[in-house]
């Protein structure tokens, strides 16, 4: 796993994108104010790695960030107030499924230290063979004993079953070429 500090410049920059533009734009379980800038806070984290530029935001984004020739990258980011561990799961809406996204990368955002941690990637398929699939209104049990009913269709994904990224550079050789 990669862990990054994410500066107090990085944050604000993320909360200014949220509030002028918003970013929910599937009409349901679009996530919270907090929950977008989270998401935002990992986008704009992964593409300083990658040296991709600001982000700029056009409306939907097709359910992408980011690709290279034909790998179409979505960056997922949960916000906890915990370091990610091997048995925490990453969502992945089932709509996705629909969308042009060929990869995910996950990231766990720890929002009482301010690290991102990016927990590993897997394609569109490893999410749908090496994920559980929880259908709108099922109850969802989580390991610590407390549940809550999903919103929306999703699958999820253990970190344990991700494709591991230790450094940078594996992050650049995996998704830049």
């Amino acid at each position: 796993m990669i862990k990054i500090n994410l500066t107090q410049e990085l944050i604000q920059k993320a909360t200014n994108l949220v509030d002028y533009y918003g970013f929910g734009h599937r009409g349901f379980a679009d996530g919270n104010r907090t929950e977008q800038i989270v998401g935002v806070c990992g986008e704009l984290a992964i593409r300083e790695l990658l040296g991709l530029g600001d982000l700029e935001p056009k409306g939907f984004d097709g359910g992408y960030d980011f690709n290279f020739g034909d790998r179409f990258v979505d960056i997922k980011t949960m916000g906890r107030s915990v370091d990610p561990e091997p048995e925490f799961v990453n969502n992945v809406m089932a709509i996705q499924m629909d969308y042009k996204s060929t990869h995910f990368i996950f990231c766990s955002l720890n929002k009482k230290t301010r690290v991102l941690t990016i927990c590993g990637w897997a394609t569109k398929e490893d999410v749908k063979q090496k994920g559980e699939f929880y259908a709108q209104g099922m109850p969802r049990k989580r390991s610590d004993g407390t549940s809550l009913i999903c919103k929306a269709s999703l699958y999820e994904i253990k970190n344990s079953v991700l494709n591991r990224l230790e450094t940078v550079s594996e992050l650049k050789d995996t998704f830049i070429f």
